[in-house]
């Protein structure tokens, strides 16, 4: 938001009416003053999708800026927004070639995992195939659950570089929540290209690299826009940032792994 056009402090920043109280009267934006919840700044179904989508891709952090700036009126909250994108990435990434049990256990090359499971489904007296089904279908709900501790590790590390700027933690938070919506839509495009080109992108290097590439740029920007970092500064902390994600990421995705190995 340009300086110069920001409302005053008795004007609301979303629509500029007039404010008579802590919640503006013609849109019912909350105001500075105002101490958001959880569920009021983060969750829910308020919004426009399109702007949401628009604010999302072309400018970084700006969803966590609206809520600091007292402006996210017309968006939606970031956690429903995150929860619709994971089911739209695993539609468009699951399956063969994409994001799945059986790529994880693939990963394992000591193969006790997929002796594991090989085990596990003879215990349950059902073909391999069938549960193998049973086991992706309960990967895909517990992680969709899990992610959202996710949100607090990437919401923790921008909260331990960024702790001199002095924000809520509600803007710490939907700032990752901002980037993982990004990394699943852009995960989602990459595989799900690949699936219809008929091409294994997870077998190729170089897509790994960009994709990583792309992701940290969108961090070292969300860095300056957000915080007002200068570019060394951000690019230092994205590293921070991205390297106690990729930790998370990693551990949430297999203990995901190992909860549906028990249960399914």
């Amino acid at each position: 938001m340009d300086i110069a056009a920001t409302p005053g402090p008795s004007q609301c920043r979303f629509c500029s009416a007039a404010l008579t109280g802590p919640y503006c009267q013609a849109c019912g934006q909350p105001s500075l003053v105002v101490r958001r919840t959880f569920r009021e700044a983060i969750m829910g179904n308020a919004g426009r999708l399109l702007h949401t989508l628009r604010v999302l891709l072309t400018d970084p952090g700006g969803l966590a800026r609206e809520i600091d700036e007292a402006r996210d009126r017309g968006s939606m909250r970031p956690g429903a927004l995150l929860t619709n994108i994971i089911a739209v990435f695993f539609l468009l990434a699951g399956g063969v070639g994409g994001f799945t049990s059986d790529s994880l256990i693939a990963q394992d090359r000591s193969g006790h995992i997929a002796s594991f499971a090989a085990q596990r489904a003879t215990e349950r007296g059902v073909a391999t195939s069938v549960y193998h089904e049973r086991l992706e279908n309960r990967f895909r709900s517990t992680y969709s659950v899990l992610i959202t501790l996710t949100t607090l590790s990437y919401a923790a590390a921008l909260w331990l570089v960024e702790r001199r700027r002095r924000k809520s933690w509600l803007v710490h938070l939907a700032a990752g929540v901002q980037y993982l919506c990004i990394t699943f839509i852009l995960s989602a495009l990459v595989y799900g290209g690949g699936r219809l080109a008929g091409v294994d992108v997870a077998a190729l290097p170089v897509v790994g690299v960009a994709t990583i590439g792309v992701l940290a740029l969108y961090v070292v920007l969300m860095l300056r826009r957000l915080y007002g970092d200068g570019w060394g500064a951000a690019v230092a902390k994205a590293l921070v940032v991205l390297v106690i994600g990729a930790v998370s990421d990693s551990i949430l995705s297999y203990a995901a792994l190992a909860i549906a190995l028990v249960t399914a």
